[in-house]
């Protein structure tokens, strides 16, 4: 499979400096052409005018957000997120007012509503906050719906099969759920990128064994940053993606 059917996407615009600065240089480099933005970050006004000049060289997302302590507010454990949604306990009222305020501050923010529409930890296509998803994409867009990123199928070759296994089960109905409600949707068919985040491996062997892999309308998760930041347990990992990444840039998009 080409690179140009693959959308390479970098998460988590916004987390901190280093993960924001990082993504900043592989898109002005043509590596990446998508970015997942926390929309309650203080770092996304800040670079509010960097992204009005780079409107037209990739797509910005917002990367819903219930998992991580982004900014002032409340965050909640993945797997209490996970039980929660999956025993149908999660309020799906509170959701939609979740989603509607991060939709409207990315858009109050930066002048644009979302090009697509993800979950941080893919949280946007478990049960019940996917049909909250549903309600918060009719009361902001109507009928033309960003596209979603879609996770059901995943491209292996990361060496994280309970990971994929369990996003899989969570995740199961999600394509057609959203379809029953807009058969106009449009969600990317494939997801690479998912690995266990050893800091050590060769992530420019992986890079090319998922480009070679996927199908064609796949997003290709990774997770860069510029330097190390020592409070983020993944830090480490983000800034071996990140050197691969800048490595490879003349061989992804060849």
């Amino acid at each position: 499979m080409h690179q140009s059917d693959i959308t390479i996407c970098a998460d988590d615009f916004g987390l901190n400096s280093e993960v924001t600065d990082g993504i900043i240089d592989l898109l002005e480099c043509n590596v990446i052409t998508a970015t997942s933005i926390f929309s309650e970050s203080l770092l996304v006004r800040q670079h509010h005018d960097w992204i009005h000049r780079h409107r037209n060289m990739a797509h910005f997302g917002l990367h819903f957000n219930l998992t991580e302590k982004v900014a002032a507010g409340a965050f909640c454990s993945l797997p209490k997120v996970m039980l929660s949604s999956k025993l149908r306990f999660i309020s799906k009222n509170k959701i939609v007012h979740q989603l509607d305020w991060q939709i409207k501050s990315f858009a109050d923010t930066l002048g644009f509503l979302p090009d697509y529409i993800d979950g941080h930890q893919h949280i946007h296509a478990f049960p019940v906050i996917r049909t909250a998803l549903i309600d918060a994409l009719y009361k902001n867009y109507g009928w033309d719906w960003p596209w979603i990123r879609g996770v059901e199928k995943i491209t292996s070759g990361g060496g994280s099969f309970i990971k994929e296994q369990a996003l899989k089960w969570m995740s199961s109905g999600f394509s057609r759920e959203l379809t029953i409600a807009n058969n106009k949707v449009k969600i990317t068919n494939e997801l690479a990128g998912m690995y266990d985040f050893n800091p050590s491996i060769d992530f420019s062997k992986l890079l090319l064994g998922w480009i070679k892999c996927s199908g064609p309308k796949t997003i290709l998760m990774v997770h860069p940053a510029i330097k190390e930041n020592k409070q983020d347990p993944i830090g480490k990992s983000r800034l071996n993606e990140y050197s691969h990444l800048k490595m490879l840039s003349k061989n992804i998009i060849g």
